[in-house]
Protein backbone atom coordinates (compact mmCIF):
# COMPACT_ATOMS: atom_id res chain seq x y z
CA UNK A 1 0.00 0.00 0.00
CA UNK A 2 1.54 3.29 -1.07
CA UNK A 3 1.86 6.14 1.36
CA UNK A 4 0.21 9.52 0.57
CA UNK A 5 2.46 12.37 -0.59
CA UNK A 6 3.75 14.79 2.00
CA UNK A 7 1.47 17.72 2.78
CA UNK A 8 3.72 20.19 0.96
CA UNK A 9 3.98 18.01 -2.18
CA UNK A 10 1.24 17.93 -4.86
CA UNK A 11 0.28 14.65 -6.57
CA UNK A 12 2.26 14.10 -9.77
CA UNK A 13 0.36 14.97 -12.94
CA UNK A 14 0.94 13.05 -16.15
CA UNK A 15 0.47 14.45 -19.63
CA UNK A 16 0.37 12.76 -23.01
CA UNK A 17 3.46 13.47 -25.06
CA UNK A 18 2.75 15.76 -28.02
CA UNK A 19 3.54 13.03 -30.53
CA UNK A 20 1.08 10.68 -28.78
CA UNK A 21 -1.69 13.29 -29.07
CA UNK A 22 -0.98 13.81 -32.78
CA UNK A 23 -0.88 10.09 -33.41
CA UNK A 24 -4.20 9.71 -31.61
CA UNK A 25 -5.81 12.40 -33.74
CA UNK A 26 -4.53 10.76 -36.92
CA UNK A 27 -5.96 7.43 -35.77
CA UNK A 28 -9.35 9.04 -35.16
CA UNK A 29 -9.36 10.75 -38.57
CA UNK A 30 -8.45 7.51 -40.33
CA UNK A 31 -11.12 5.61 -38.40
CA UNK A 32 -13.78 8.15 -39.40
CA UNK A 33 -12.67 8.09 -43.06
CA UNK A 34 -12.77 4.29 -43.01
CA UNK A 35 -16.23 4.17 -41.42
CA UNK A 36 -17.65 6.76 -43.83
CA UNK A 37 -16.16 4.90 -46.80
CA UNK A 38 -18.23 1.88 -45.79
CA UNK A 39 -21.41 3.69 -44.75
CA UNK A 40 -21.44 5.56 -48.07
CA UNK A 41 -22.33 2.28 -49.77
CA UNK A 42 -25.61 2.28 -47.83
CA UNK A 43 -26.60 5.88 -48.55
CA UNK A 44 -30.09 4.95 -49.72
CA UNK A 45 -30.90 3.37 -46.35
CA UNK A 46 -30.93 6.53 -44.23
CA UNK A 47 -30.48 10.25 -44.81
CA UNK A 48 -27.52 10.41 -42.38
CA UNK A 49 -25.73 7.66 -44.30
CA UNK A 50 -26.42 9.67 -47.45
CA UNK A 51 -24.40 12.55 -46.01
CA UNK A 52 -21.33 10.30 -45.79
CA UNK A 53 -21.25 9.38 -49.49
CA UNK A 54 -20.35 12.79 -50.88
CA UNK A 55 -16.73 13.08 -49.71
CA UNK A 56 -15.16 10.21 -51.63
CA UNK A 57 -12.29 12.40 -52.86
CA UNK A 58 -11.44 13.52 -49.33
CA UNK A 59 -11.59 9.94 -48.04
CA UNK A 60 -9.24 8.82 -50.82
CA UNK A 61 -6.66 11.47 -49.96
CA UNK A 62 -6.87 10.82 -46.21
CA UNK A 63 -6.67 7.04 -46.53
CA UNK A 64 -3.77 7.09 -48.98
CA UNK A 65 -1.88 9.44 -46.64
CA UNK A 66 -2.83 7.15 -43.75
CA UNK A 67 -1.47 4.14 -45.60
CA UNK A 68 1.95 5.81 -45.84
CA UNK A 69 1.81 6.89 -42.19
CA UNK A 70 0.96 3.37 -41.00
CA UNK A 71 3.68 1.85 -43.17
CA UNK A 72 6.24 4.22 -41.66
CA UNK A 73 5.07 3.19 -38.20
CA UNK A 74 5.52 -0.50 -39.16
CA UNK A 75 1.86 -1.45 -38.99
CA UNK A 76 1.50 -3.47 -42.20
CA UNK A 77 -1.86 -5.04 -41.34
CA UNK A 78 -3.58 -1.74 -40.73
CA UNK A 79 -1.80 -0.15 -43.68
CA UNK A 80 -3.13 -2.87 -45.99
CA UNK A 81 -6.69 -2.44 -44.70
CA UNK A 82 -6.61 1.35 -45.08
CA UNK A 83 -5.05 1.04 -48.54
CA UNK A 84 -7.87 -1.31 -49.59
CA UNK A 85 -10.50 1.22 -48.49
CA UNK A 86 -8.61 3.97 -50.33
CA UNK A 87 -8.72 1.84 -53.49
CA UNK A 88 -12.49 1.39 -53.15
CA UNK A 89 -12.94 5.16 -53.10
CA UNK A 90 -10.45 5.56 -55.93
CA UNK A 91 -12.37 3.14 -58.13
CA UNK A 92 -15.53 5.19 -57.63
CA UNK A 93 -13.98 8.54 -58.55
CA UNK A 94 -11.65 7.29 -61.32
CA UNK A 95 -14.25 7.73 -64.12
CA UNK A 96 -14.03 11.46 -63.46
CA UNK A 97 -10.26 11.62 -63.93
CA UNK A 98 -9.39 14.05 -66.75
CA UNK A 99 -8.92 12.18 -70.03
CA UNK A 100 -10.75 14.52 -72.44
CA UNK A 101 -9.10 17.75 -73.53
CA UNK A 102 -11.25 20.85 -74.01
CA UNK A 103 -12.18 21.45 -77.66
CA UNK A 104 -12.00 25.23 -77.77
CA UNK A 105 -11.51 25.32 -81.54
CA UNK A 106 -15.11 24.31 -82.27
CA UNK A 107 -18.00 26.72 -82.18
CA UNK A 108 -20.56 25.96 -79.50
CA UNK A 109 -23.23 27.32 -77.19
CA UNK A 110 -22.01 28.51 -73.79
CA UNK A 111 -24.17 27.84 -70.75
CA UNK A 112 -23.52 29.15 -67.25
CA UNK A 113 -25.13 27.75 -64.11
CA UNK A 114 -24.83 30.07 -61.11
CA UNK A 115 -26.30 29.50 -57.68
CA UNK A 116 -25.86 33.10 -56.55
CA UNK A 117 -26.92 32.55 -52.89
CA UNK A 118 -30.03 34.40 -51.76
CA UNK A 119 -28.04 36.26 -49.09
CA UNK A 120 -25.33 37.39 -51.52
CA UNK A 121 -25.52 40.95 -52.89
CA UNK A 122 -22.19 41.01 -54.70
CA UNK A 123 -23.55 41.99 -58.10
CA UNK A 124 -20.21 43.35 -59.28
CA UNK A 125 -18.57 39.91 -59.23
CA UNK A 126 -21.38 38.29 -61.18
CA UNK A 127 -21.40 41.06 -63.80
CA UNK A 128 -17.62 40.76 -64.15
CA UNK A 129 -17.94 36.99 -64.60
CA UNK A 130 -20.63 37.42 -67.25
CA UNK A 131 -18.40 39.87 -69.12
CA UNK A 132 -15.42 37.54 -68.81
CA UNK A 133 -17.11 34.32 -69.95
CA UNK A 134 -19.83 35.81 -72.17
CA UNK A 135 -22.36 32.94 -71.85
CA UNK A 136 -25.24 32.62 -74.30
CA UNK A 137 -27.55 31.14 -71.67
CA UNK A 138 -27.58 31.67 -67.90
CA UNK A 139 -29.41 29.62 -65.28
CA UNK A 140 -29.62 31.47 -61.96
CA UNK A 141 -30.62 29.66 -58.78
CA UNK A 142 -31.59 31.23 -55.43
CA UNK A 143 -33.04 34.09 -57.47
CA UNK A 144 -34.32 36.86 -55.19
CA UNK A 145 -35.89 40.23 -56.16
CA UNK A 146 -32.44 41.81 -55.81
CA UNK A 147 -30.95 39.53 -58.47
CA UNK A 148 -34.05 39.68 -60.66
CA UNK A 149 -33.89 43.46 -60.97
CA UNK A 150 -30.25 43.23 -62.01
CA UNK A 151 -30.63 40.47 -64.59
CA UNK A 152 -33.84 41.68 -66.22
CA UNK A 153 -32.13 44.99 -66.95
CA UNK A 154 -29.35 43.33 -68.93
CA UNK A 155 -30.24 44.05 -72.53
CA UNK A 156 -27.90 41.27 -73.67
CA UNK A 157 -30.23 38.65 -72.21
CA UNK A 158 -33.56 39.81 -73.52
CA UNK A 159 -35.25 36.40 -73.40
CA UNK A 160 -36.05 35.12 -69.95
CA UNK A 161 -38.39 33.28 -67.65
CA UNK A 162 -38.13 33.24 -63.88
CA UNK A 163 -39.85 32.86 -60.56
CA UNK A 164 -38.50 35.17 -57.91
CA UNK A 165 -38.67 34.13 -54.27
CA UNK A 166 -37.40 35.47 -50.97
CA UNK A 167 -36.08 32.06 -49.91
CA UNK A 168 -33.36 29.96 -51.52
CA UNK A 169 -35.49 28.47 -54.31
CA UNK A 170 -36.12 31.23 -56.81
CA UNK A 171 -34.94 30.27 -60.29
CA UNK A 172 -34.40 32.04 -63.60
CA UNK A 173 -33.36 31.37 -67.19
CA UNK A 174 -31.82 34.30 -69.10
CA UNK A 175 -30.83 33.90 -72.73
CA UNK A 176 -29.56 35.72 -75.78
CA UNK A 177 -31.37 33.12 -77.86
CA UNK A 178 -35.18 33.10 -78.10
CA UNK A 179 -37.00 30.64 -75.84
CA UNK A 180 -39.86 28.52 -77.17
CA UNK A 181 -42.69 27.62 -74.79
CA UNK A 182 -40.82 28.54 -71.61
CA UNK A 183 -42.71 27.22 -68.60
CA UNK A 184 -42.40 27.21 -64.83
CA UNK A 185 -43.00 23.65 -63.67
CA UNK A 186 -43.04 21.77 -60.36
CA UNK A 187 -41.16 18.49 -60.04
CA UNK A 188 -41.89 16.27 -57.05
CA UNK A 189 -43.71 17.38 -53.92
CA UNK A 190 -41.53 20.23 -52.63
CA UNK A 191 -43.47 22.94 -54.51
CA UNK A 192 -40.27 24.69 -55.57
CA UNK A 193 -40.12 26.00 -59.15
CA UNK A 194 -38.22 24.47 -62.03
CA UNK A 195 -37.97 25.69 -65.63
CA UNK A 196 -38.56 23.97 -68.96
CA UNK A 197 -37.78 25.71 -72.27
CA UNK A 198 -36.95 24.69 -75.82
CA UNK A 199 -34.13 26.63 -77.47
CA UNK A 200 -33.39 26.67 -81.20
CA UNK A 201 -29.88 27.77 -82.10
CA UNK A 202 -28.00 27.98 -85.39
CA UNK A 203 -26.42 24.65 -84.46
CA UNK A 204 -29.55 22.77 -83.45
CA UNK A 205 -32.50 22.58 -81.07
CA UNK A 206 -32.56 21.28 -77.51
CA UNK A 207 -34.77 21.45 -74.43
CA UNK A 208 -33.36 22.80 -71.20
CA UNK A 209 -34.62 21.75 -67.77
CA UNK A 210 -33.39 23.76 -64.79
CA UNK A 211 -34.18 22.51 -61.29
CA UNK A 212 -33.05 22.89 -57.67
CA UNK A 213 -34.10 20.16 -55.21
CA UNK A 214 -34.11 20.71 -51.46
CA UNK A 215 -30.86 19.96 -49.60
CA UNK A 216 -30.65 16.66 -47.68
CA UNK A 217 -30.53 18.40 -44.30
CA UNK A 218 -33.04 16.10 -42.61
CA UNK A 219 -35.25 13.09 -43.33
CA UNK A 220 -38.07 15.09 -44.94
CA UNK A 221 -35.81 17.26 -47.11
CA UNK A 222 -33.74 14.24 -48.12
CA UNK A 223 -36.85 12.30 -49.15
CA UNK A 224 -38.11 15.34 -51.05
CA UNK A 225 -34.82 15.67 -52.92
CA UNK A 226 -34.86 12.00 -53.87
CA UNK A 227 -38.47 12.19 -55.05
CA UNK A 228 -37.69 15.24 -57.20
CA UNK A 229 -34.80 13.41 -58.84
CA UNK A 230 -36.95 10.29 -59.35
CA UNK A 231 -39.67 12.41 -60.97
CA UNK A 232 -37.38 13.88 -63.64
CA UNK A 233 -37.65 10.89 -66.05
CA UNK A 234 -41.41 11.47 -66.24
CA UNK A 235 -40.79 15.12 -67.16
CA UNK A 236 -38.33 14.12 -69.90
CA UNK A 237 -40.39 11.28 -71.37
CA UNK A 238 -42.60 13.37 -73.73
CA UNK A 239 -39.77 15.67 -74.88
CA UNK A 240 -38.63 15.02 -78.45
CA UNK A 241 -35.55 17.24 -78.49
CA UNK A 242 -32.27 16.30 -76.83
CA UNK A 243 -32.23 17.49 -73.24
CA UNK A 244 -29.84 19.41 -71.04
CA UNK A 245 -30.61 19.15 -67.31
CA UNK A 246 -29.05 21.92 -65.24
CA UNK A 247 -29.06 22.64 -61.54
CA UNK A 248 -27.72 22.52 -58.04
CA UNK A 249 -29.02 19.00 -57.47
CA UNK A 250 -27.71 18.83 -53.88
CA UNK A 251 -26.12 15.48 -54.65
CA UNK A 252 -22.70 14.28 -55.83
CA UNK A 253 -21.97 11.84 -58.67
CA UNK A 254 -21.10 9.01 -56.26
CA UNK A 255 -24.51 8.89 -54.58
CA UNK A 256 -27.09 6.25 -55.45
CA UNK A 257 -29.72 8.93 -56.14
CA UNK A 258 -27.50 10.51 -58.80
CA UNK A 259 -26.56 7.20 -60.41
CA UNK A 260 -30.22 6.23 -60.55
CA UNK A 261 -31.02 9.56 -62.23
CA UNK A 262 -28.48 8.84 -64.98
CA UNK A 263 -29.77 5.28 -65.46
CA UNK A 264 -33.43 6.27 -65.59
CA UNK A 265 -32.97 9.23 -67.97
CA UNK A 266 -30.09 8.07 -70.16
CA UNK A 267 -28.41 11.43 -69.62
CA UNK A 268 -24.63 11.77 -69.39
CA UNK A 269 -22.66 13.70 -66.81
CA UNK A 270 -20.71 16.55 -68.46
CA UNK A 271 -18.05 16.30 -65.73
CA UNK A 272 -17.15 12.69 -66.51
CA UNK A 273 -13.58 12.33 -67.82
CA UNK A 274 -13.02 16.06 -67.36
CA UNK A 275 -11.68 16.06 -63.82
CA UNK A 276 -13.55 16.45 -60.56
CA UNK A 277 -14.84 20.02 -60.44
CA UNK A 278 -16.15 20.80 -56.94
CA UNK A 279 -18.42 23.82 -56.72
CA UNK A 280 -19.53 23.99 -53.06
CA UNK A 281 -18.77 25.22 -50.41
CA UNK A 282 -16.76 27.99 -52.03
CA UNK A 283 -15.31 29.20 -48.74
CA UNK A 284 -13.93 25.86 -47.51
CA UNK A 285 -11.54 24.20 -49.96
CA UNK A 286 -10.98 20.93 -48.02
CA UNK A 287 -14.71 20.15 -47.97
CA UNK A 288 -15.63 21.13 -51.53
CA UNK A 289 -17.80 18.68 -53.45
CA UNK A 290 -19.43 18.72 -56.92
CA UNK A 291 -23.17 19.30 -56.42
CA UNK A 292 -23.83 21.70 -59.33
CA UNK A 293 -24.49 19.68 -62.46
CA UNK A 294 -25.00 19.88 -66.19
CA UNK A 295 -26.34 16.59 -67.57
CA UNK A 296 -26.97 16.06 -71.27
CA UNK A 297 -28.43 13.75 -73.89
CA UNK A 298 -25.84 11.51 -75.61
CA UNK A 299 -26.38 13.36 -78.90
CA UNK A 300 -25.20 16.65 -77.37
CA UNK A 301 -21.42 17.08 -77.67
CA UNK A 302 -19.61 18.73 -74.77
CA UNK A 303 -16.68 20.88 -75.88
CA UNK A 304 -15.55 22.09 -72.47
CA UNK A 305 -16.62 22.24 -68.84
CA UNK A 306 -15.04 24.41 -66.18
CA UNK A 307 -15.63 25.93 -62.77
CA UNK A 308 -15.98 29.71 -62.83
CA UNK A 309 -14.53 32.26 -60.40
CA UNK A 310 -15.79 33.43 -57.01
CA UNK A 311 -19.01 35.44 -57.36
CA UNK A 312 -19.52 36.04 -53.64
CA UNK A 313 -21.77 32.99 -53.30
CA UNK A 314 -21.18 29.75 -51.44
CA UNK A 315 -21.21 28.12 -54.91
CA UNK A 316 -18.86 28.58 -57.83
CA UNK A 317 -20.56 28.87 -61.23
CA UNK A 318 -20.27 26.07 -63.78
CA UNK A 319 -19.59 26.95 -67.43
CA UNK A 320 -20.21 24.41 -70.18
CA UNK A 321 -19.64 24.76 -73.94
CA UNK A 322 -21.67 22.31 -76.02
CA UNK A 323 -22.99 21.56 -79.50
CA UNK A 324 -26.55 20.27 -79.92
CA UNK A 325 -27.20 17.87 -82.80
CA UNK A 326 -28.32 19.54 -86.05
CA UNK A 327 -32.04 19.73 -86.73
CA UNK A 328 -33.30 17.18 -89.24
Amino acid sequence: MSSPPPENQSPRRTFLAPHATVNGLIEVVLLLAAICTVTGWFDRWHWILDLTVHFRVQYTILLLAGTIWLAIRHRPGRALLIFGLALLNLLIITPYAPTIRPDRQSEGIRLMLANVNAANHNTVSLLHTLAQYNPDIIVIEELTPHWTSLLTNLNTYAHHIYETRNDCFGIGLFSRIPLHDPTIITIGRAEVPSIKATITTHLGTFTLIATHPLPPSGPDYSASRDLQLKSIPGILAPIREPVILVGDLNVTPWSSAFRQLLRSTGLHDSMRNRGIQPSWPAGCFPLRIPIDHVLHAPSIRILDRQVGPDIGSDHFPIIVDFVPPPDL
